[in-house]
């Protein structure tokens, strides 16, 4: 017999423990928990937000048309009389309250706001004339809902 070095017996493989076997589950890893917790506070929070914006939305409408009306009150022309000033201020008043009572005309809203918007994008220290001023006027005096008339016709 001829003497041969002897090699290191390798050991046998070890199999994987199949993902399905029976025994003591892993202990769950990563964030996910966390996550869900986090975004199940936030859906929250928005919800809360958004009851909160339901019933103060009118209450936020009228802040901004009081910071508006200050902003163009600054812009109006040198020679509005003192009635259009009140005129002014007024149709600001009724468009505040009308909004406040939701008796409100949607489509002369809308029409206020597109106004508003082109007006309140103007440079400061420019004055408007006065036939945007008196459109202005007439735009805020539109959006209060006219009360129809319901009472029948007198008889003749």
């Amino acid at each position: 017999m001829t003497d041969l070095p002897s090699e290191p017996r390798a050991e046998p493989p070890t199999v994987p423990p199949l993902p399905f076997s029976p025994g003591r589950p892993a202990a769950p890893s990563g964030c996910g928990r966390y996550a869900l917790i986090g975004c199940g506070f936030s859906a929250l929070l928005l919800g809360i937000a958004a009851v909160v914006f339901l019933f103060k939305a009118g209450d936020l409408f009228a802040w901004t048309l009081r910071k508006m009306e200050a902003q163009i009150a600054t812009q109006l022309p040198a020679d509005f009389t003192p009635e259009e000033r009140d005129r002014f201020r007024a149709a600001f008043e009724g468009v505040r309250v009308a909004v406040q009572r939701r008796e409100i005309d949607a489509a002369a809203l809308q029409r206020l706001q597109t106004k508003l918007g082109a007006t309140a994008g103007r440079p400061p220290g420019t004055r408007l004339d006065r036939e945007e001023c008196l459109a202005l006027i007439a735009a805020l005096e539109a959006v209060p809902a006219r009360q129809e008339s319901t009472a029948a016709p007198p008889a003749d």
